[in-house]
């Protein structure tokens, strides 16, 4: 029978072989794809980071868009107000613009004022001519020269003061017609009547001509002169003192007639005759601008009724584009808020994909490897099948008895030896109890013993040290010692005595150097840290159940607590190997710390 499945072995042993090559192609081809994968993850992470920064980045925009969204709604609803109000303003404007093309008929009547204006002046300049106003110069001066022949032979009369006072009154009166004919001229340049309206003409012709009143002053007292010049014809001295008052006087008044004839033709005339042609142009140009005007006006006024309607518009959409805004800066703050997981997944993923193409790469490996191996298996077998075969034939050929079949069907004795010692569950919660009693230990003794058993202030630092090792050193060594007998009287036994027993002394002293430092740099606070610091270390040192079982705070506090390294050493040198080297490292390490910082702290107090 063996010989028989030893033939099925080797046929078995061959068609695994030929699995075992195609499993180690497959896993090949896996581990080439896993690195595909890993590089593909990688690209997705980098991409995702990139892809977190584009997110944020709009957000950030989202936000500055919601902003300007708003100052832009503001801006609508102040355009809607404004062309409402360019709505009033063009209507207005238009109605301007019918009561400047109505005003016409007023610019025609300025028009026909200036026609009539210059018309009177042409009459003025007509009026005054200069061949009379010569003729009358040349006749005052012939008359001044009779006269001054004729007071030659009259030298020695005397003329009455009749006479004389009708000389003083045509004096007078030239005098005052030369003051009236400047001022009428000089109010003539001013008045509105003279640049606008023809019904102004007979003034103008009043302040240019003499006064009736004046005139017929003059004539009175030139015919009360001739009178009295008849009747007292031998009395006529006067007029030789008289002549050359008048007559300068009536020569500078047709000066001054002159000089008015001259203005009037050179500066009064021309101007009257340019208003008028501008007052036309006005009126071309103002009847052309007003049509114009009002073309533009009614275009304006539509156009603005367009971008009224439009702005309308623009306000009405205001709040779809609000919503839409906010919607925009809700989804990328969803998005930002939602990246952080997402990129965390992606590493996930690489980190997955990093440990899949490891393990693909490992598995190819060992399939390679087990190829290898089923080869050799296959060489075994085909081996033993050989042998089997061999002893088969050899066996028929000897005594096939039930002693030599057992003999051949056993030829060894399996024997098994565990190195573990954990027979009993007591066993393996001892480590726990073990550290747990040794630290209330050390609570209990600083909570009865908080100095020197004598009471005495220490002298130096060694002093005070050599008292704390003698009171607290010399209770945790005897708390190490009772308990590792205690221990061993309730039935325990230990793989490593003396490394138990070492270590059982090293968790003593280091528990209790820790409870007396904080007892004493804190007083009672540090007593019930101390507490708080037990209950931490039941849940978090893995006594009772494995350190996977517990909670994930327990999980992150466990490399941090003293009792941790004590559970460790302890289940070592119990039931294990007694590798402690660390743990003792550790506690005895800790020791050092905690005796050092006693040793400033604790004196500078009991000196104080």
């Amino acid at each position: 029978k063996a010989a028989d499945g030893s033939d099925q072995l080797v046929d078995g042993s061959q068609t695994l072989k030929s699995g075992s090559s195609e499993i180690s192609s497959n896993l090949d081809k896996l581990a080439t794809s896993s690195l595909t994968f890993k590089d593909g993850a990688d690209t997705l992470n980098v991409g995702l980071g990139q892809y977190m920064a584009g997110v944020s980045t709009l957000k950030d925009g989202s936000a500055d868009l919601s902003q300007a969204v708003t100052q832009y709604t503001d801006g609508t609803a102040q355009l809607a107000n404004g062309t409402n109000q360019l709505t009033a303003g063009t209507a207005s404007l238009a109605e301007g613009v019918s009561k400047l093309s109505s005003s016409n008929a007023q610019v025609q009547q300025l028009v026909d004022g200036s026609n009539e204006l210059t018309k009177g002046i042409e009459g003025i300049s007509a009026g005054i001519s200069v061949q009379k106003l010569s003729d009358l110069k040349t006749g005052l001066s012939q008359l001044q020269g009779s006269i001054k022949d004729y007071n030659d032979s009259v030298q020695n009369a005397q003329i009455p003061g009749t006479i004389a006072n009708d000389v003083k009154t045509i004096d007078q009166a030239l005098a005052d017609l030369q003051t009236e004919k400047l001022n009428n001229f000089e109010a003539l340049q001013k008045t509105k009547a003279y640049q606008s309206h023809p019904d102004e003409q007979a003034l103008l012709e009043s302040l240019v001509s003499p006064s009736s009143s004046l005139v017929k002053n003059i004539n009175d007292a030139a015919t009360d002169l001739q009178s009295q010049i008849t009747s007292l014809n031998k009395n006529l001295g006067t007029i030789s003192a008289i002549s050359p008052i008048v007559l300068p006087g009536a020569s500078g008044a047709i000066d001054g007639l002159t000089g008015i004839k001259t203005g009037v033709d050179s500066k009064l005339l021309p101007g009257a005759m340019q208003l008028n042609a501008g007052l036309t142009q006005l009126q071309s140009g103002l009847v052309d601008g007003a049509s114009k005007l009002s073309d533009g006006a009614n275009k304006l006024n539509q156009s603005t009724a367009q971008l009224n309607t439009g702005a309308q518009t623009l306000v009405s959409k205001n709040g779809e584009l609000k919503a839409g805004s906010n919607k925009l800066a809700s989804g990328a703050a969803q998005l930002t808020q939602n990246s952080p997981k997402l990129l965390d997944g992606s590493t996930q993923l690489a980190s997955g994909a990093s440990q899949l193409s490891d393990g693909s790469g490992k598995l190819a490996s060992g399939s390679n490897t087990l190829t290898s191996g089923i080869g050799t298996l296959t060489a075994g077998v085909t081996t033993l099948n050989t042998g089997l075969t061999d002893a088969k034939t050899k066996l028929a050929e000897n005594a096939t008895a039930e002693t030599n079949a057992k003999k051949i069907a056993s030829p060894l004795n399996i024997t098994h030896q565990d190195k573990d010692n954990s027979p009993e569950n007591g066993v393996g919660m001892a480590p726990y109890m073990i550290s747990v009693a040794l630290f209330v230990g050390a609570v209990a003794t600083n909570m009865i013993i908080s100095g020197t058993l004598s009471g005495e202030s220490p002298k130096n630092r060694r002093d005070y040290l050599l008292a704390r090792i003698g009171v607290n050193g010399l209770i945790g060594l005897g708390e190490g010692v009772l308990v590792y007998l205690a221990v061993h009287l309730l039935g325990l036994s230990a793989n490593h005595e003396l490394a138990m027993f070492g270590f059982t002394v090293l968790v003593a002293i280091c528990f209790m150097f820790i409870v007396t430092f904080f007892n004493t740099w804190l007083g009672k606070p540090g007593a019930f840290l101390m507490l708080i610091l037990l209950l931490l270390q039941l849940g978090a040192s893995a006594g009772t159940y494995p350190l996977a079982l517990t909670s994930n705070f327990f999980q992150k506090l466990n490399p941090w607590m003293p009792m941790t390294y004590a559970v460790k050493g302890f289940r070592q040198v119990i039931s294990l190997t007694g590798q402690i080297g660390q743990e003792t490292g550790i506690l005895l390490a800790i020791t050092v710390v905690c005796f050092i910082l006693l040793s400033f702290v604790g004196y500078r107090k009991a000196k104080g």
